[in-house]
């Protein structure tokens, strides 16, 4: 056999070993399909309540296909928590160019040299997904400059962070005429964006429930009188379309009203014994402030969601909250101990009365990024004496902090990503109470 036929029949064989394991690999379902269920069988729009009135909502070619004529296809079930997955694409553009806004990092529209909001003509399709079933609860498809994902009833939202987090973090749609993998979660009203293996939403949607049916949105249509399709018509296609029902995250109280249970101390460099600088008192945790240290929860964890409120004690003579000074702190992913003076290993939600929600790496060499937004603070935090709420969000090294429902600060990258979580006696009094997570 000469080397030319030796060459073509290796590489044949090469070629069948490769259809083959393919075939076989897409034959082998994921180990948890099971989970999975799929909400269009491929044939008809079983499980789907149509438009009432005249609609063009069909199945084509094993795809749920729109040509922006009727209103939403809405799913005959409603879901709670859970995590959906499907393909779509827009067909074509049509219509003349969409005058489009364009958005600053911040989630604000740009604002040309004459202070102008700023657009962009693009050659347009648009469509969404109602998380929810209602429209407080679209997630965006279109071909706007920002990418789909945007959670459009937020993007001028007054509170800065939801602003923010309305915004895709990176356009990762394709081009039109290809089809986009998209996967959405949904827990309680809090979302997750993924467009082509690229997480472009991860935020909160305040208002939008616990639980409500899913819809792909109708848009645009076209004008038989000026022969004219709107520039935002939903001229698309939607395929495997599967959801995974999320088991219901029960909240766990960390503190049972009556005693420490469940709760380690640190008091001092060496001082494991609590000799009455944490109280349990009518159900709320009251620490003196003295001597300096912290109590901790005898578990360690990683990903879950922290809710409790805090409250100093008002000094009598107190006329201005601003010179207010007394400290305190919730430490997340405590680690060895002693590694700042007593303080250990870990990550300080600050507890400070003028600097609540700041975050303070222990120590300062411990890796992570963070923001804190002061403005916001200053705007939700209630006086001295008064009971604020705080609402931690960790997903390992990522974190968001709440105060009285406004974002305060985040933490990304962090090296720290598991450990009990612990409150700081640092001087004054201050009481905890409600306090209970919720693991993810």
């Amino acid at each position: 056999m000469d080397q030319t036929r030796r060459t073509t029949c290796a590489l044949a064989a090469c070629l069948a070993l490769l259809i083959a394991s393919q075939t076989r690999l897409a034959a082998d379902p994921p180990a948890n399909e099971a989970e999975w269920i799929s909400l269009f069988n491929g044939t008809d729009l079983t499980g789907w309540v149509t438009p009432q009135n005249d609609h063009t909502w069909r199945v084509v070619d094993g795809v749920i296909d729109y040509e922006a004529k009727g209103g939403n296809l809405v799913t005959a079930e409603q879901f709670e928590d859970y995590t959906l997955r499907f393909e779509w694409r827009f067909k074509r553009t049509a219509g003349p160019p969409y005058h489009a806004k364009v958005f600053n990092p911040d989630g604000t529209q740009k604002k040309d040299e004459n202070g102008k909001p700023m657009t962009r003509p693009v050659a347009n399709a648009d469509s969404g997904i109602y998380v929810r079933g209602t429209g407080k609860s679209q997630v965006n498809l279109w071909c706007w400059p920002c990418g789909s994902g945007q959670l459009w009833s937020y993007h001028t939202h007054k509170d800065p962070a939801l602003r923010k987090g309305a915004l895709p973090r990176v356009k990762a749609d394709r081009p039109v005429g290809q089809w986009n993998e998209m996967q959405i979660t949904v827990r309680g009203e809090k979302i997750t964006v993924v467009l082509n293996g690229q997480t472009v939403i991860d935020t909160v949607m305040p208002g939008i429930g616990s639980k409500g049916p899913i819809a792909l949105q109708h848009h645009g249509g076209y004008n038989a009188k000026k022969k004219q399709w709107n520039p935002a018509s939903a001229l698309v296609q939607f395929r495997n379309i599967r959801i995974k029902k999320l088991p219901k995250q029960e909240w766990v109280d960390l503190f049972n009203g009556k005693d420490f249970t469940g709760w380690k101390f640190h008091l001092g460099k060496t001082g494991t014994e609590n000799k009455g600088t944490f109280k349990a008192v009518d159900g709320t945790i009251v620490c003196t402030g003295r001597p300096a240290g912290y109590i901790y929860t005898a578990e360690s964890y990683s990903r879950y969601t922290l809710e409790y409120e805090w409250a100093f004690k008002r000094p009598e003579n107190l006329t201005d909250d601003a010179k207010f000074r007394a400290n305190s702190g919730c430490l997340i992913h405590i680690g060895k101990a002693n590694a700042l003076n007593i303080w250990p290993v870990s990550i300080e939600v600050q507890g400070m009365y003028r600097d609540a929600g700041l975050i303070l790496p222990i120590p300062r060499s411990v890796k992570c990024k963070h923001t804190f937004d002061r403005e916001a603070l200053n705007k939700v935090r209630k006086p001295v004496g008064q009971w604020n709420k705080n609402v931690i969000e960790v997903d390992g090294g990522e974190m968001k902090i709440f105060i009285n429902g406004a974002l305060i600060s985040t933490v990304s990258g962090c090296e720290l990503t598991e450990g009990p979580i612990g409150f700081q006696s640092e001087g004054k009094e201050i009481h905890w109470r409600n306090l209970r997570i919720r693991e993810e």
